[in-house]
């Protein structure tokens, strides 16, 4: 490979070699060897005119000949080339750049090569006169690193060409990259700042709700510890007080027992029911025939509070309130033995259920003795609203007939499901015969007192006059009709008294006044 071709080869690298750097270190680096090369240039320029300018041992000067090569056809140009070998890669690169130049004048390179080397040159003359114009050739190195020096190299840089604009594109590049960083370095520091104060706000609040909770906890355990002493004392005491109780009860229970023993002789059963047991007895004093039933507490469906504060069920509490009356059959005596209830009621003698009566009399009465009933009954009907008492459940079974003389007398028993009324009270659980319900209660589940009983004495008519149970679905539905050999009055009286429509029934007083019972 010759000459020629070495050199555009080293210059294409320089080329490549000043595109490529980038970092603020090497552009320094580069400046001060350019500033060096130059000098060593600038030194052996002088040192070789010195020389020149030498006079010969002759007086003359001497001049050293150039025998021109058998090789080459065409001449060459003089010129003064006497340099020394270049000590650095650099300083080579820049010290072919001339001959570079020549060459290509002389073989005919490209005019975009041509430009390039000539701005390279261009480059290095005016760096080498920025150089020269220092104070000393030992000082050189420290006046290319101040900042007037910078200012002047900027701008010759500028002014040179495409690689002092790719240079300039490199160092805008890398002033980029550092403003990038530090502002990164300043918003990561803030951003920094504002998660730790985050994290210590939540760390504070954590700890805030493990307090809480070991606080809770604890406040917990003490209330429970707490509670469960109370409770064990509260239960011991109950305990004790339910065992005192008891003991009492049990004595008080066994002379109770004993004493209503040691006063009524008890003996065979009269009936039983949904609600207990009658039995037959007598008073052991005078002898007085009495009715015991016994009703277990867990029947005694209704129950009242009176006003000294006991609480006693409900028959008692209406018959206490009947005391006097002609209707209802008396209560003698009534004991509370815990589990079941003792009533005492005077037994009329002789005395049957209405059922019973009617099933005598061949098993329907005469409108003749149906009158007598029925007339007797509704007086006791409205005794029983005058004192705001609701029986609920007057049927046949419930009245009892005395037979000793010869009108029948009527007594009405078994106030188990009765209540109190209130004025304007509806009721909306049904007490009472499942047969009789009255027909409100299956389109509207509710009744009222005074209409529902004017509906029971309709009811309690047709057993006494037809002979057959009476039910509602059936009355309803015409399976069950009232008898056409009725006279007119008694067949107006039932049909107003199982009226479908409550607000259409007679009231007690409307009844009381009716022509057939009068």
């Amino acid at each position: 490979m010759d000459q020629d071709t070495l050199v555009f080869c080293e210059v294409i690298v320089s080329e490549d070699y000043f595109s490529t750097v980038v970092s603020k270190e090497s552009r320094q680096t580069m400046k001060t060897q350019r500033c060096t090369a130059a000098r060593k240039v600038r030194e052996s320029n002088n040192s070789m005119t010195q020389q020149s300018e030498l006079p010969a041992e002759d007086g003359r000067t001497k001049r050293t000949k150039r025998k021109a090569s058998p090789d080459e056809t065409h001449p060459r140009k003089r010129t003064k080339v006497s340099e020394p070998a270049p000590q650095n890669h650099h300083d080579g690169i820049i010290c072919r750049l001339s001959e570079r130049n020549l060459r290509g004048d002389r073989e005919g390179q490209s005019s975009r090569k041509r430009k390039r080397s000539l701005d390279e040159d261009n480059t290095v003359s005016l760096l080498s006169s920025v150089d020269t114009s220092g104070e000393s050739s030992n000082n050189l190195s420290d006046s290319c690193n101040t900042s007037q020096e910078d200012e002047s190299k900027k701008a010759i840089v500028v002014a040179a060409g495409p690689d002092s604009k790719r240079m300039r594109r490199s160092y805008l590049r890398v002033t980029r990259m550092e403003t990038k960083k530090e502002t990164l370095k300043v918003t990561t520091k803030e951003t920094k700042k504002e998660i730790t104060k985050e994290i210590k706000k939540e760390i504070k609040k954590e700890n805030k709700k493990k307090t809480m909770k070991e606080t809770r906890k604890t406040t917990v355990k003490r209330t429970v510890k707490e509670t469960q002493k109370g409770i064990t004392t509260e239960t011991v005491n109950k305990t004790v007080k339910e065992t005192i109780k008891e003991s009492k009860q049990d004595l008080g229970v066994d002379a109770l027992r004993a004493e209503f023993q040691a006063k009524y002789d008890q003996q065979d059963l009269l009936g039983a029911g949904g609600c207990g047991s009658v039995f037959a007895g007598y008073r052991r004093a005078d002898g007085l025939p009495v009715a015991i039933k016994y009703i277990p507490k867990e029947l005694v469906l209704c129950k009242h509070v009176d006003k000294n504060g006991r609480q006693l069920s409900i028959e008692v509490a209406i018959m206490l309130k009947l005391e006097g009356t002609p209707a209802p059959v008396s209560l003698l005596d009534w004991y509370d033995l815990n589990q079941e209830l003792i009533l005492v009621m005077e037994r009329p003698v002789p005395a049957m259920d209405l059922s019973d009566y009617i099933e005598l009399n061949g098993g329907s009465l005469s409108e003749e003795k149906a009158k007598i009933i029925l007339k007797q009954l509704v007086d006791a009907a409205k005794d029983l609203e005058e004192r705001h008492i609701f029986h609920r459940d007057i049927k046949v079974e419930n009245i009892l007939i005395e037979t000793g003389s010869d009108i029948p007398r009527v007594r009405l028993i078994d106030f188990g499901l009765g209540c109190f009324v209130k004025k304007g009270s509806r009721y909306r659980v049904f007490y009472g015969t499942a047969d009789h319900v009255p027909p409100e209660w299956n389109s509207h589940y509710a009744y009222r007192a005074g209409t529902s009983t004017v509906w029971q004495m309709g009811v309690v008519l047709f057993d006494s006059l037809h002979g057959v149970v009476f039910e509602t679905t059936k009355f309803l539905t015409k399976e069950l009709k009232i008898k056409d050999k009725l006279s007119k009055d008694c067949q107006d009286f039932l049909k107003s008294c199982l009226t479908k429509a409550p607000n259409q029934r007679p009231t007690l007083d409307q009844l009381r006044l009716h022509p057939w019972l009068n």
